[in-house]
């Protein structure tokens, strides 16, 4: 079973429904973002979907969940708004009613007890979780230990806690406490920066170790205990658009155009991939699909392409992951969302649900026009 969401009226078109965002949120109960119509609550034990904030702004940028349980969200041009958790709007920061440096936010997340907005155009903004005081942080001409962007896009936080930030267009930055270090391009095989700054995959060890895959330049590894990087010549020209643990010896990568690869952490070289054999892996290549993968389990990486497969790593075997509906098309899946025992998957106003213990995808519902 599964549910479509109706629009108002038949001149709604499907992409206004897109979902931008879905963020777990009480038990059983997850919260989806559409493009242009509106938050959403969908029960996953009674399968219930229902309206929740119907906020009236555009083009929805970002969704979050505090730790006191107030819900933000920000439009394109149009600041940032708080909600208390039945949905009820509390505040709207925008520059025209605060201190907020630009209108345009990317991403909103919670660090050091405050709420944290990237903007696009003026640096990060904070404030405290029930409103109050902001600050901001902007780059500073000369300044190294400033932002190296005014842009950023996104925001993530590692297993020590520490806040990273990605900027449009220069390179990642590590926020610490008193500190901002950034890695921004840096000479091929120096240490002390990226091999592009352009940063489009990320992948953290348990250790803290952090692979991270450019656009263009290839395997990057960093380092926390050193603080240092490491580049991979024989990388270099590659886009890396997805990494997982495949060993403790090497990394399953996925390479724009080029498909899938067994990456080496120590000599930095690789090895083949083939996804079931010559024939379909040619297909899941070539066909024009960007490659996900994902470490599910121990013993399970989930390929997702022009088709969505699983892997096994104690017998080197695939299985195709069936869908609840065949007539769905299996292609072009994104993932959300995941923990030991389940994904959520997108593909624009669709969301999925990956069953990690019996691999099977099911459409949980369908935001479109009819």
């Amino acid at each position: 079973e599964h549910f479509h969401l109706n629009p108002e009226d038949s001149t709604t078109a499907p992409i206004a429904y897109r979902i931008q965002r879905l963020i777990p949120w009480k038990e059983n109960k997850i919260l989806v973002g559409t493009r242009q119509k509106g938050i959403y609550v969908f029960d996953t034990k009674n399968r219930s979907f229902t309206p929740f904030i119907n906020n009236p702004h555009p083009l929805l940028q970002s969704l979050y969940v505090a730790s006191n349980g107030n819900i933000f969200t920000s439009h394109y041009g149009e600041g940032v708004f708080c909600y208390d958790p039945n949905g009820k709007e509390l505040y709207n920061y925008c520059t025209y009613n605060s201190a907020l440096t630009y209108n345009y936010i990317l991403d909103i997340t919670e660090h050091d007890g405050k709420i944290w907005v990237a903007t696009d155009g003026g640096g990060i903004n904070l404030f405290p979780l029930n409103g109050g005081e902001i600050k901001n942080i902007q780059q500073k001409a000369g300044d190294g230990t400033s932002l190296p962007d005014n842009s950023i896009l996104t925001f993530y936080k590692d297993k020590e806690g520490n806040l990273w930030a990605g900027s449009v267009r220069e390179g990642i930055f590590i926020i610490k406490k008193n500190q901002i270090q950034t890695f921004k391009e840096t000479v091929p095989n120096t240490p002390f920066g990226l091999s592009d700054k352009t940063v489009i995959s990320l992948y953290e060890e348990d250790n803290g170790e952090v692979w991270i895959g450019t656009d263009g330049g290839g395997v990057n590894h960093y380092s926390p205990y050193t603080n240092q990087f490491t580049h991979y010549p024989n990388t270099f020209g590659d886009k890396i658009t997805s990494i997982t643990e495949y060993s403790e010896e090497e990394m399953l990568i996925a390479i724009y155009t080029r498909g899938l690869f067994l990456f080496n952490k120590k000599t930095g070289l690789y090895r083949p991939f083939v996804i079931v054999n010559e024939e379909i892996n040619k297909k899941e290549q070539n066909y024009g699909y960007t490659t996900v993968v994902l470490k599910a389990c121990e013993d399970k990486i989930y390929i997702l392409g022009m088709h969505a497969w699983c892997y096994h790593l104690s017998d080197k075997t695939f299985t195709p992951i069936p869908f609840a509906d065949p007539s769905i098309s299996p292609s072009a899946l994104r993932i959300a969302f995941a923990n030991d025992s389940l994904a959520l998957m997108t593909r624009n106003n669709h969301v999925f649900m990956g069953n990690l213990k019996t691999d099977t995808i099911s459409l949980c519902f369908e935001a479109n026009k009819e």
